[in-house]
Parts: C-alpha cells; sequence; structure tokens
C-alpha cells in the first residue's frame, strides 16, 4: 500500500531555524569556504529585517520540520525570499507552500539559496512566476572597446551630496533603455528616483565611498556618474557596492563606461 506523504507549514519562528537547520547550513556554508559560524550571520540578517517585518514558514513533511522560507521586504516592492530544505524531493512541495501564501504579489523577490543550484528556480518557473532577467548595461571584458577619441577632454569629479539632482537624472535616462527598472516603482519615476539618490547621500543604506564615486563630465557636461556605497554583505561587515552606474544614453557604446570604471578603479 502507497504511504501518503503529507505536508503541512508553520508560521515562522526565528529560533525555529536556529533549531531545526542551524547544523545543516553550516555544514554546506564550511562546504563552500565560510568560516564564520553561520548562526552569527543569521542572527545579524535577523536583526537588520525584523523592523521591516519578515514573513515566512517552516515546512513540515509527516510533522517532521524539512525545509523553510523566508520573506524580508524593506521596501513595499522589493525584498528577498529564501528557500532551503534538506532533500531535493521537498523542493517542489515548499514552491507549492510558497505560491499559497501570495507573497510575489505586486513585489519583486530576489531568490536566496544556500545551495549552488537551479532547481528552486525551475520549480516556480514551472509555476509560471515571472522571471525579471538583469538587464544591466555591462561590459564584456573579451570585446574590444576603444577609447572616445577625444577623451582628453573628459573630467571626472567626485560624486558628493551637491550633485544628486544629476547623477539621479542620469540613472534614470540611462536605465530606460535597457528597462531595468520596470518593476521598481521607487526607481521608474524620475521624482522618486532623485529621492532615492538623496537619501543614498545621507548614508541611510550606508556609508557613501567618497574615494571611488565620480561624475564624468565632457566640457562640463554632466555624462555619467558611478556611486560607490559601503555595506554588510555575505557574512563580511563592508563590502563595496556600486549603487549604481550609469551613462546618457547618447554616449552608450562608446567606451565612456570603461573610462568612467576606470576611474572608478583607480
Amino acid at each position: 500500500m502507497e504511504t501518503v506523504v503529507k505536508y503541512h507549514v508553520e508560521a515562522l519562528q526565528y529560533q525555529n531555524i536556529i533549531d531545526f537547520f542551524e547544523e545543516n547550513l553550516q555544514t554546506i556554508w564550511e562546504s563552500r569556504g565560510g568560516t564564520d559560524p553561520i548562526k552569527d550571520i543569521l542572527d545579524k540578517k535577523y536583526a537588520e529585517c525584523k523592523p521591516y517585518g519578515i514573513k515566512g514558514f517552516v515546512l513540515y513533511k509527516q510533522a517532521h520540520p524539512c525545509g523553510f522560507a523566508w520573506v524580508d521586504t524593506k521596501t513595499p516592492h522589493y525584498g528577498n525570499i529564501m528557500l532551503h530544505t534538506f532533500h531535493a524531493e521537498d523542493e517542489a512541495p515548499l514552491i507549492e507552500a510558497v505560491l499559497k501564501k501570495d507573497y510575489f504579489t505586486d513585489v519583486l523577490l530576489e531568490l536566496v539559496q544556500f545551495k549552488e543550484k537551479t532547481s528552486f528556480r525551475q520549480h516556480m518557473l514551472e509555476k509560471n512566476i515571472a522571471e525579471i532577467v538583469r538587464l544591466r548595461m555591462g561590459m564584456y571584458l573579451p570585446e574590444a572597446y576603444d577609447y572616445p577619441s577625444h577623451q582628453n577632454e573628459i573630467a571626472f569629479i567626485p560624486l558628493t551630496k551637491e550633485h544628486y539632482p544629476q547623477s539621479a537624472h542620469l540613472s534614470y535616462i540611462g536605465h530606460q533603455v535597457s528597462n531595468d527598472y520596470l518593476l521598481y516603482p521607487e526607481l521608474s519615476d524620475p521624482h522618486k528616483r532623485k529621492h532615492l539618490e538623496k537619501l543614498v547621500f545621507d548614508e541611510i543604506y550606508g556609508p557613501v565611498i567618497q574615494q571611488s564615486s565620480y561624475m564624468m563630465t565632457w566640457m562640463g557636461i554632466p555624462m555619467g556618474a558611478c556611486l560607490l556605497i559601503e555595506v554588510p554583505c555575505w557574512g563580511f561587515d563592508k563590502v563595496p557596492w556600486i549603487f549604481d552606474i550609469a551613462l546618457d544614453p547618447n554616449y552608450h557604446g562608446q567606451g565612456y563606461g570603461k573610462l568612467l570604471m576606470q576611474q572608478v578603479l583607480a
């Protein structure tokens, strides 16, 4: 007689993750080269996310915990979903339970997982969850990019708070080309984008790395900007994060972005 496997969920309690999953997560973390205790990293993430609210559940199979889903959103329309199971056979039931919670309505969630695998993503695609591929403008290093012929007329000035209206405008018009902000309501409106830039310079997300943040100009006209901030990430207290890099679309594909990045990295 075939045994019917029964699953159920219970509301996420942070201590449940530590009690049920810490040992397994620590093993995975160490196998990937992690050195710090995974509990310390999770404790820090929990403390950072708790003021904004954390949703989720623990998945049980035959009354035994087998996985969990953790959702944190620091803004109304953007956040993270952390998924984990002990065994691959429980991944599809975990996704089924996630979809019943309606976590994806009007919000863009980035998938966070402890193992390098594509199965969670595949299960969600099979359930018709829309996937947004990041179309950020980038430079493929194997390709040859010529430098602009008039690069001597280009100047780099430190990007400071007084420039935030110009850098926000460059970001807004630059990213319109790639449609990269379609599901970011805070970024797809020029006024909201300017407000966000001001908040960044107010350092609510982390200290601005002034020595690596620049605006690029040609004959005094802003062409592009790159803004770096310092954030805690991946278990490190300080990680340099390119909050944004953008060029006026009139200068795309001509090597200016390469010049800007080389200045940032100098």
